[in-house]
């Protein structure tokens, strides 16, 4: 920003230049000419700036951008939250009947699974046998049975299910859990059984 105040004088040739400078240091600067009088008039004195008259149109502007700033002033204040992760899987057994091994069964609903879960990317369904997908008596034999759950198809549990939910499950949904066991004639007499564990985790 640069101001400019140039004085003529009248009929003389004397022309003195003032100049401030805003940036860095302020600087006065001003030039002279010669002086042309008539005979016996005294030479005309240039009139000098005062500094305080030179910084009046500054001071004002400044005056202005302070009396903006104020009304331009933003203020912000941050609000957080957060939601933890919940995710659990219930479990009810619907049958304690023993199951005849000789004769079998077919999709017998043996559980009813209730699942929930907040993750926005889904989540995971495990199923495991302690047996690997057989019921087994003391002595170690064994009878295999295969599982159906939430229309997943009939599934051995040889090496476990795996079943991938793609989206929440922000309302309980309850699920049915059967069994199948094939008919054995010549299974052998004992006690049989099997643990099955279902869990859930995140993708």
């Amino acid at each position: 920003m640069q101001f400019f105040q140039q004085n003529t004088l009248a009929k003389v040739g004397l022309s003195p230049v003032f100049s401030i400078h805003s940036g860095g240091t302020s600087i006065a600067q001003f030039g002279m000419g010669g002086t042309i009088r008539p005979k016996g008039q005294k030479a005309i004195e240039p009139r000098l700036l005062s500094m305080s008259h030179l910084l009046r149109p500054f001071l004002a502007v400044l005056a202005i951008l302070g009396a903006v700033s104020p009304a331009n002033a933003v203020n912000s204040v941050p609000i957080k939250g957060t939601v933890e992760t919940n995710c659990t899987v219930q479990v009810s057994q619907t049958s304690t009947n023993s199951i005849d091994l000789v004769r079998g069964t077919s999709r017998l609903n043996v559980a009813r699974v209730r699942e929930h879960c907040n993750l926005g990317n889904g989540f995971k369904i495990s199923i495991t046998s302690a047996n690997a997908g057989s019921l087994m008596d003391a002595a170690g034999n064994k009878v295999p049975y295969t599982i159906s759950y939430d229309n997943s198809g009939v599934r051995s549990l040889a090496a476990g299910v795996v079943l991938t939910r793609t989206s929440p499950a922000l309302v309980v949904t309850t699920k049915n859990f059967t069994v199948t066991v094939p008919a054995k004639a010549d299974a052998i007499a004992g006690s049989y059984a099997d643990t099955i564990t279902i869990s859930i985790a995140a993708r």
